[in-house]
């Protein structure tokens, strides 16, 4: 969801490679670039979001489905007075 998330805001996906194996080293060897390199109008909220999605370590990661739409939900509901 994370890599889908990415590319939808970036315009590509967040690694690439011309194989399977290429695309797989780069995912453990690199991380991702910050979606507001090049998109600056992405809220630092979502790219927090996004970045925790595509994160290279399993325990770094949203746990479930449900973890990643309460943190969705959180950006999306207006602020508190």
């Amino acid at each position: 969801v994370g890599c889908l998330l990415y590319e939808m805001l970036v315009g590509e996906p967040p690694y690439r490679g011309l194989t399977p194996q290429t695309l797989l080293a780069r995912k453990m060897a690199e991380s991702a670039p910050r979606i507001r390199s090049v998109r600056d109008t992405v809220s630092p909220g979502v790219e927090d979001l996004v970045a925790r999605s595509i994160a290279r370590l399993p325990a770094d990661r949203y746990q479930s489905a449900l973890d990643l739409k309460t943190a969705l939900a959180a950006l999306t509901e207006p602020p508190r007075p």
